[in-house]
This record gives C-alpha cells, sequence and structure tokens, in this order.
C-alpha cells in the first residue's frame, strides 16, 4: 500500500460531546466557577470531504495552545462571547478532557446557571493539519490537529453533510495522505433456495443481468412461516440497516440514529440516497476547485485547446495547474497527452451564487434541492429526459451502490385486541452504478481555436454537450445495458406495460393506472414518445362524441395529456410512449468534461476535431413508476 500526498482546502471546524458530565467546582463562595469535561472523541462526523475522524493518539493533538493557557471558553462559538478560558488538557481514554474557569463577569455567571440548571452541551473548535484518507471508506483521520477553542453551546450544531465548510477567508490547504485501498476477495454467494436472512445477499425475482451482477437485495424476513419474534425482527431490521449504510459508506453515527429512532427500512433507504445526493451538490464534489471569481474568469478553455494541441503548456499555467489538479482528485490523468480536464468551476461560470439547504427531518440530513452546476446543466438544453426531471447525482468515484425497495410491506386489520399481528417488512434492494463512458466529436478551424471569447468557448462546449445529450436520451430511455451503454428505463424488469395501437383516451389513461397500481404515480410524472405519435395525439379527440378538445393539448415539444406533463423526442424508438415518474431516475456522473483535441484531422483546411468525454451511468429506484406501449398507430 502506497502513500500519494495532496492537499484539500480546509477552514476552521467544529464538532459537538452533547450531553457530557460536566463537573462544577467552587473554590469559594466568591471565587471562580471552575469546570471539567471531555470536549472531544474520535466519533466519526461527516464532513462535505467524506468522513471526518480525529485521532486522539498522544502525537496527533497539538496541545501547545490549550497548555499555554491561550484557548478561550466560548459560549455556542461565538468568538466575542468568552465566558472563560481552558486552564489545561489531557488525553484519556480516546477523549480530549479539559479543565476551565468561568469569568468574574455577570455573562459568565448567567452561564453558569445554565450549566447548574443542566445545560450539557459543548462542542470543540479546532484547525486540522493533515490527514490520512481511507478512499474505500470514504474516510479521513486527522493525524495532526489543534484545538482552538472550546464552547458552551445551547444547541448541538447540525454536524451532518456539509457542516464545517463554511466560507473562511483564512481556510489553509491540508496535507492528505491518500492510501491505496486493499483488494479484497467478493463475498460468496448465498446458495440457491435458501432462506435469506436480514445480512445475506440475494437476488430479487426478475431483476436485469445488471442487476444480478452486481446489485444485492438485503431480505428482512426470512421465513415467515416461522413467524419470528418481535426481538428477532428488530435483529433483523438492525443488521439490515448496517448492510445498507456500509454499501453507501455511511459512518456509524447515521446507523445509531436510525436504530434508536425505530426507523424504516425504506426511510432508511431514502436517507441514504438523500446523503448521497447531498454529496453530490457542486460545491462539495472534488472537481469543483473553488477557484476565485478573477481566475474562471481568466481561465480559457480555447487556450487550454491551443496549449493541448502544441503540447505546450508555458502560456497556459492556469489551466494546467487545473488540470493536474484534477488529475490528483480523481487518482487518473487524461487519457493522451493532447487531453485535459475542464473544472466544474468552469462549467458553472454565472452560476455559482449558490447556499446549502437547511436540516430538513432527520437531524442527520440536510436538504437535497439540486443545484445548478456540472457539464449536466449544458446537456439539459438538448436532453428531454433531463428535462422531465432525472434526478442527478455528480462527483462520483468508484462504483456505487443506492438503496431501492423491491417489495413493499402490507398493514392487516385486525379481529379485535388480542389478534396477533401478521410481520410484514419491506425487502430492500440494490442498484449498481458503475462509469460508462460517452463521447462527442466536433471541428473547428485553425482561426477559432486563435479566439477566446466567452462565446466561442460556450460554442464549442454547446455543440459537445448537444451530441452527448442525446446519447444521454437514448442512454435513459433505452440503454441496451450491453456494449457500453447503460441500462435504459425501458429494459428494466418490472416496468409496465400497455397495450399497443391505435391509442385513444382510455388507453392514455392506462398508463396513470398502470403506474398507480404500483403506488408510484405523481404530479410530476408525465409522457415521453416521438414527434409522429405526438402528431396523431394532436389530432385525436378526447371524447369521440364531442371531437372538441384533443388529447394531446399544447405544442408538440412541451404539451400536456390529462394534465400530465407530455414531451416529443427522436431519441424514442418509433411509435413508443413512455409515462412515469421521471424523478425517480438517477443519472450519475463520474468526474468532470475531459477534451481531447487532434491537431491533424484535415491538415490542409487548418481543422482540428475536439473530443468531448463524458462519464455516466443510470439506474430506476422503481420499476414500477414507468409504463411503457410500443407498435403505436
Amino acid at each position: 500500500m502506497t502513500d500519494t500526498p495532496s492537499d484539500i482546502k480546509i477552514g476552521r471546524l467544529a464538532r459537538d460531546h452533547a450531553g457530557v458530565q460536566i463537573v462544577v467546582k467552587r473554590d469559594a463562595d466568591t471565587g471562580p466557577v471552575r469546570l471539567s469535561f471531555p470536549l472531544s472523541s474520535e466519533a466519526p462526523v461527516e464532513r462535505w470531504f467524506g468522513t471526518e475522524v480525529l485521532s486522539h493518539a498522544t502525537k496527533a493533538v497539538r496541545m501547545d495552545r490549550l497548555a499555554a493557557g491561550a484557548a478561550p471558553l466560548l459560549f455556542n462559538h461565538d468568538w466575542g462571547d468568552p465566558v472563560g478560558m481552558i486552564d489545561g488538557a489531557r488525553l484519556e481514554d480516546g477523549r480530549l478532557v479539559v479543565d476551565a474557569h468561568l469569568f468574574d463577569t455577570e455573562r459568565a455567571r448567567e452561564v453558569a446557571k445554565m450549566i447548574d440548571g443542566g445545560l450539557r452541551n459543548v462542542s470543540i473548535g479546532y484547525e486540522i493539519l493533515e490527514m490520512t484518507e481511507d478512499s474505500k471508506r470514504n474516510t479521513y483521520t486527522a493525524t495532526q490537529w489543534m484545538p482552538l477553542e472550546g464552547s458552551i453551546v445551547t444547541v448541538p450544531a447540525d454536524v451532518s453533510v456539509g457542516i464545517g465548510r463554511q466560507a473562511d477567508d483564512q481556510a489553509k490547504p491540508v496535507r492528505v495522505l491518500r492510501a491505496q485501498p486493499i483488494q479484497q476477495p467478493a463475498a460468496p454467494a448465498a446458495p440457491t433456495g435458501e432462506a435469506m436472512s436480514a445480512d445475506t445477499i440475494a437476488t430479487p425475482a426478475g431483476a436485469s443481468a445488471d442487476t444480478r451482477s452486481a446489485s444485492p437485495s438485503i431480505t428482512v424476513v426470512a421465513d415467515h412461516s416461522n413467524r419470528p419474534d418481535a426481538a428477532t425482527l428488530e435483529q433483523q431490521r438492525q443488521r439490515a440497516i448496517r448492510n445498507l449504510a456500509a454499501g453507501a459508506q455511511c459512518d456509524d453515527r447515521y446507523v445509531q440514529h436510525w436504530i434508536t429512532s425505530g426507523a424504516a427500512l425504506e426511510k432508511v433507504a431514502d436517507d441514504i440516497l438523500a446523503i448521497q445526493s447531498e454529496r453530490s451538490k457542486p460545491g462539495n464534489m472534488p472537481t469543483f476547485l473553488d477557484m476565485s471569481a478573477k481566475e474562471v474568469q481568466r481561465y480559457s478553455l480555447m487556450r487550454a485547446l491551443r496549449a493541448a494541441t502544441s503540447k505546450d503548456w508555458t502560456k497556459a499555467g492556469l489551466e494546467l495547474e487545473a488540470n493536474r489538479e484534477l488529475s490528483k482528485r480523481m487518482s487518473r490523468l487524461p487519457r493522451a497527452d493532447t487531453s485535459f480536464f475542464v473544472p466544474l468551476d468552469k462549467l458553472m461560470q454565472g452560476r455559482r451564487d449558490m447556499t446549502v439547504a437547511g436540516v430538513s427531518g432527520s437531524n442527520y440530513l440536510v436538504g437535497t434541492d439540486n443545484m445548478a452546476g456540472s457539464f449536466i446543466d449544458l446537456l439539459r438544453n438538448d436532453s428531454v429526459t433531463l428535462r422531465m426531471g432525472v434526478s442527478r447525482m455528480a462527483g462520483l468515484v468508484g462504483n456505487v451502490t443506492i438503496p431501492r425497495m423491491t417489495a413493499g410491506g402490507t398493514a392487516y386489520w385486525l379481529a379485535d385486541e388480542s389478534t396477533q399481528i401478521t410481520e410484514s417488512q419491506p425487502t430492500i434492494g440494490q442498484v449498481s452504478l458503475s462509469p460508462k463512458n460517452v463521447a462527442a466529436l466536433t471541428e473547428l478551424s485553425h482561426q477559432l481555436m486563435q479566439q477566446s471569447s466567452p462565446d466561442v468557448e460556450q460554442l464549442v462546449l454547446s455543440s459537445i454537450a448537444r451530441d452527448i445529450a442525446l446519447a444521454v436520451d437514448v442512454g435513459v430511455i433505452r440503454g441496451s445495458g450491453n456494449s457500453g451503454q447503460p441500462q435504459g428505463i425501458v429494459g428494466t424488469n418490472g416496468v409496465g406495460s400497455v397495450t399497443g395501437g391505435s391509442l385513444d383516451a382510455a388507453d392514455v389513461v392506462e398508463f396513470m393506472s398502470d403506474v398507480a397500481g404500483s403506488n408510484a404515480l405523481r404530479d410530476t410524472s408525465g409522457y415521453v414518445t416521438t414527434p409522429a405519435v405526438a402528431a396523431l395525439l394532436m389530432v385525436r379527440p378526447e371524447l369521440p362524441s364531442t371531437g372538441t378538445t384533443r388529447l394531446w393539448t399544447g405544442n408538440m415539444l412541451n404539451g400536456q395529456l390529462f394534465g400530465h406533463r407530455a414531451m416529443a423526442t427522436n431519441q424514442m424508438a418509433s411509435a413508443t410512449m413512455l409515462f412515469g415518474d421521471w424523478s425517480t431516475v438517477i443519472l450519475a456522473e463520474w468526474g468532470v468534461l475531459e477534451l481531447m483535441v487532434n491537431p491533424f484531422s484535415d491538415f490542409t483546411r487548418g481543422l482540428s476535431q475536439v473530443r468531448g468525454w463524458y462519464t455516466c451511468d443510470v439506474a430506476m429506484r422503481y420499476p414500477g413508476a414507468f409504463s411503457y406501449a410500443s407498435s403505436i398507430t
């Protein structure tokens, strides 16, 4: 195993140690109030860059500030609200324990009364100096860190995804030793026909070939005929939660929250997807370099193309630096010496004003509103499926699994209050996402490449985006799952069907009733078909007896069918229609757009070819959320 050092920028951080035992001592009635309490531990905390663990080894904690009596005791991390000073500190059983005293001020006496009244939440502010990364678990262990202050806090801060990445002009590069993961042997498959326990990997019936190869299902109840007692069911639920969390690389803090709160597996699956969606927000992605506005403005796509063509980067220092940093973060080099990566900052130019959503629901989750900001935003202009609301998961590294419910539980009416309840638990499966590549080629003239205006750069990106968007549409809708293509909606087992033929009002409504039968009909559902089918529906009456209202209302490209959005695209196979909740489809992205130039494609006319390379995959959370018809006339 080798270590590859690199840097990431991290500002001051904070983490809580809630409900601690604060020992209060008073030298005398008029003497200072002295406190002793544990201030930090090695509990994992989810950060924007991954799961953070503070090592409490003797050499890991820089005690200089604490030993010198220079660390203040604050209230709610407010440097303008000091209430005391930390006098000393020591490491005990993986915890940092401090001794402190309160000032002889009215404010400090007020805080002392709060502590006497039961306030037991403390928090530490600190700075990380060096970390070691476990890339397999996405865990960063701080092997050198310095406590800056301790705080008495009224409400524990939300230390879930995104916390600790507040704007900080004093953010410093932190040296990270990236350990290469050791390949683990695959777990043996379960014998066919045996009952599956909660921690056994199984393949749900009817799973696609892609799902069978890499998408295990976690079945909660092993054998309904045995009628396990409540304790057994709870053990199975907890094992299933641990399996799901391990597959999504969620730390133990999430696991404990789900277990102690009694969360149902369906809720856990939704929460895990929310966590992964939060990780894929632009500001949290490793491919977002956090360039300043001036640097983004200075970055020239055309200058980088000229440098790649000539293999001379002396006049493209900023572009070369960005390319090297992206290569380091993605742990791979561009495919050739004439290719380079385009930072997410440049692709987001003009869309950088973003805010992180506040806490919603569980205290361990952050809201997951989608933000603008990656190559996918350029794709959206030409992609029907993206405009229909396909969910995106960006900034991925390595293969990813996402949970999905393959079978729901059932509620039963009870004959009387003594009737025993029949056990019924949902079955949660996992869908695998793995990188699949799609490329587009465009030609640029010598004169065009010498220009470096934003309009020219947008022209190049838009040209590549248009071609890739068309391929993405095909992949989402009807990708074969073979020859490098993702598995699209149409070929996924579990998708409903509507008999083709001459569609009338009853047939169009059947799409909705089909999806509703799977409890997946939503206001956000919509129809996608071909322009030819849309044209047929635009002239067919909704009710033949009146002949006034047509089935398809609005224009052909963006209309409506019975109150649901309807769009037409030539990316659909001939004579077909697809209806469903498009937000349940996930488009996953790896890395950033890679551009490669071929300077000799047409030497006599001075033309160069530029190839755009994009890596993505498609997955469905609920196949029953869609219904499909073919052979429409």
